[in-house]
């Protein structure tokens, strides 16, 4: 309801104030960008100025979500000076991080009357959550929330679910220490943040100076923040809890969670199980839908390996 509501005023400032040329510069600009990301685009001009709108709606929401989670009130900015929600200056200024938030397309709204109202508005409504812990896939979400599913299909726009983004950055950047990593194209950054995390896991992990193991990399899965390998006892899965490392080919170094060589572990089917989930060693799903269990056993960990060289 308040989205529909925030966006209705929106959509009022720019039909009031679109026609201004700082505003059409802005406007300008963005479909210039626009079309050079996608080539040509086969929407009306109304239906682009109707995006316009959406794309400013969500980079305020993101902006002022990303500064409450700095420890910025946002509230207390909005009432000193509106515009720095937009413009960045108050982030830049506590935090010295630049490029997060700049004057761009979309900080129109501080040019417009009625404008700063509408930034006071939103601030208060984006201020009532906490955003202190915020999910890391809030972007993805409040973009498909405010730009319609048959729009996005016609701008060729997806966002990759993190599990996907997870499991492609395990299994590519398999020596992140020495290894360099782009998204020329990153979007809301769901692959940059996954790369992030696991630089600083590894990081952790080579700082740990704990015996490690090396485990087929098909047998280390995620579950919400946590890495799991599943081993193999008395024809049940148990739940492991691991710290990965580096990458060897196909197999991944892990440490913790009582993990030792020779132990049996699933490769196959261990996204969909269950701690505790009786399972049937072979190659494939084992009778009656329920997961089959790939033979995969630990080795010894290259402990020599881990001297701090990176």
């Amino acid at each position: 309801h308040h989205t529909n509501q925030d966006f209705a005023t929106l959509r009022i400032l720019y039909e009031r104030e679109g026609q201004r040329e700082t505003v059409q510069v802005k406007r300008r600009l963005w479909e210039d960008l626009l079309r050079a990301a996608l080539g040509e685009i086969a929407s009306a001009p109304a239906e682009l100025d109707d995006l316009f709108i959406r794309h400013t709606y969500l980079s305020a929401v993101i902006g002022m979500a990303v500064q409450a989670a700095f420890g910025i009130d946002i509230r207390d900015v909005a009432t000193q000076e509106p515009s720095d929600l937009l413009l960045g200056r108050r982030l830049r200024n506590a935090t010295g991080l630049s490029g997060i938030l700049e004057s761009d397309f979309f900080a129109w709204p501080t040019e417009v009357a009625g404008g700063a109202q509408f930034i006071r508005q939103m601030a208060d409504r984006v201020a009532r959550f906490d955003w202190r812990d915020p999910p890391a896939d809030i972007a993805p979400t409040l973009y498909e929330i405010v730009i319609p599913t048959d729009e996005r299909r016609q701008l060729g726009e997806y966002y990759t679910p993190k599990w996907l983004a997870d499991a492609m950055v395990n299994e590519l950047v398999d020596d992140p220490l020495r290894q360099r990593v782009l998204d020329p194209a990153c979007g809301s950054g769901t692959f940059i943040v996954a790369a992030v995390e696991r630089f600083m896991a590894v990081e952790r992990f080579m700082a740990s100076g704990e015996p490690s193991v090396l485990v087929p990399k098909d047998a280390v899965v995620r579950r919400g923040p946590d890495e799991l390998v599943f081993v193999v006892s008395n024809g049940q899965a148990k739940a492991v809890k691991v710290n990965t490392g580096r990458g060897y080919r196909a197999l991944l170094e892990v440490s913790g969670g009582d993990l030792k060589p020779g132990q049996q572990v699933v490769t196959l089917g261990n996204e969909v199980l269950r701690d505790g989930a009786k399972v049937q060693l072979g190659n494939g799903a084992g009778p009656g839908g329920r997961p089959g269990a790939r033979s995969g056993r630990p080795g010894a960990g290259p402990d020599s390996k881990r001297d701090g060289n990176r």
